[in-house]
């Protein structure tokens, strides 16, 4: 046990305690009177503050927000970076989704990746393998010459598909598949997909 209080220091703490509870009590109640509390204790946020959330990455598959919102919104200076980003983002997914579905390899591709890998290795521009990434011939296919009929026309001035970009040679790669399935492909059935 510890010493012993003197009963004068009690008492005098028995005063200061209630005296500092009534001073903080009239402390809060002047803060309360200079800001009187209005119906709304939280005030509406600024449209501005909105617009992450509008125009937020993980929303890709929405499209474009509804218009009272495009209106209250497009006056905010940050609006066409956060917009132009967001259809960035948008185009880039629904690529990956609609084109290029199939991942391998770390990356994505518009066949299965096992047919890529026996086909051509999954080698875009190499010279040594001169179909392209997705083996597109240049001659005809069952009647169908591939490359020239399946390319983008933007692309047209590239002879053979390892000269073709990605995007062209995915492209081509896509439209085949959506035409003939894997059939095309003599590794499809090699990997058990044909």
């Amino acid at each position: 046990m510890g010493r012993p209080v003197p009963h004068e220091r009690t008492g005098i703490r028995r005063l200061v305690i209630p005296i500092a509870g009534v001073v903080v009590l009239l402390l809060a109640s002047n803060a309360l009177a200079s800001h009187p509390q209005t119906k709304h204790p939280h005030p509406r946020a600024h449209p501005c503050s909105q617009l992450d959330r509008v125009w937020s990455a993980a929303r890709w598959r929405r499209g474009q927000p509804k218009q009272r919102t495009v209106e209250a919104l497009h006056s905010c200076a940050r609006w066409s970076t956060a917009k132009r980003r967001y259809y960035q983002h948008r185009s880039k997914l629904l690529w990956r989704e609609r084109v290029t579905p199939f991942r391998g390899g770390g990356r994505f591709w518009a066949i299965p990746f096992s047919v890529v890998y026996c086909e051509s290795g999954g080698r875009y521009h190499d010279p040594a393998a001169p179909n392209g990434a997705y083996a597109l011939l240049t001659g005809p296919l069952q009647g169908v010459p591939t490359w020239e009929s399946w390319r983008p026309g933007w692309a047209s001035e590239y002879g053979a598909p390892y000269q073709a970009p990605k995007k062209a040679q995915d492209i081509a790669a896509h439209r085949l598949r959506m035409a003939y399935g894997l059939e095309p492909w003599e590794c499809a059935g090699m990997v058990g997909l044909g």
